[in-house]
């Protein structure tokens, strides 16, 4: 069984559980290969990004799709890439798995949202993963929220999930739409997520700039945006485009 699992992860924790989706797929006997769309440029802004994707997917047995919750959203980041996933045919199963990651105390409509846009390019969500992770503002606090996550708990989960799918995969008439049961925020917060999207919640805080008079081109913004959103020329360090902040 060849498993593809396609993750963004701005700061390393969604990743770590695509880590620990490979390593519970190939201990089943299976095969899995990461595709990160973090700081990838090919993946994120190329022209021809859609086409990149294609290839670095190639053949798969089943799909696992995961992001980080963003404002009670799936990150949009992901939601982009899976409008731009190739749709099931004869070399890629319909099978997906959503999967988010959440450092607060709910993931919201973040692993809904997911599921509908997989179900929209024709794949089949036959179940979805929600996984606690250490919530990153949270470094500067005097406690800190999901430290050490995700952790065991999480890889617990990921190993049903996983002995879930592996079952499906020998068995492809017990293929299921599981989504029904990604829609378990209940009102009224549905309802203020609906109105007010990733954007609407993060765009007040879309302000990220140099400061000069303190910038010493150390480049470590270079190195930590998940996005390449700086760029270092002639001495200077610059944004490329505000709009491509994720924060």
């Amino acid at each position: 069984m060849k498993a593809v699992v396609i993750v963004f992860s701005p700061s390393g924790h969604t990743l770590t559980a695509a880590r620990m989706i490979r390593k519970s797929i190939e201990a089943r006997g299976g095969t899995a290969d990461i595709i990160d769309l973090t700081k990838d440029d090919t993946l994120l802004f190329a022209s021809d990004k859609r086409e990149n994707l294609a290839a670095k997917v190639g053949a798969f047995d089943v799909l696992f799709v995961g992001a980080p919750v963003y404002a009670g959203h799936a990150e949009h980041t992901v939601l982009r890439t899976i409008a731009m996933l190739p749709s099931p045919d004869e070399k890629r199963s319909k099978i997906a798995v959503p999967f988010i990651s959440y450092g607060g105390a709910h993931s919201f409509v973040a692993l809904e949202e997911m599921g509908r846009a997989l179900k929209r390019k024709n794949y089949v969500p036959v179940l979805g993963i929600k996984l606690a992770s250490f919530h990153t503002l949270s470094r500067s606090f005097r406690t800190k929220i999901s430290e050490d996550r995700p952790g065991d708990a999480e890889r617990r989960v990921i190993e049903d999930a996983a002995s879930k799918v592996v079952d499906l995969c020998s068995d492809r008439e017990s293929i299921r739409d599981g989504s029904a049961s990604f829609a378990y925020t209940k009102m009224p917060m549905r309802f203020i997520l609906k109105i007010l999207s990733q954007e609407k919640i993060h765009a007040k805080f879309k302000t990220v700039s140099i400061v000069y008079e303190k910038c010493r081109a150390c480049k470590r913004c270079i190195e930590v945006c998940p996005v390449n959103n700086f760029v270092f020329a002639d001495g200077i360090v610059s944004v490329k485009n505000r709009k491509n902040c994720i924060l």
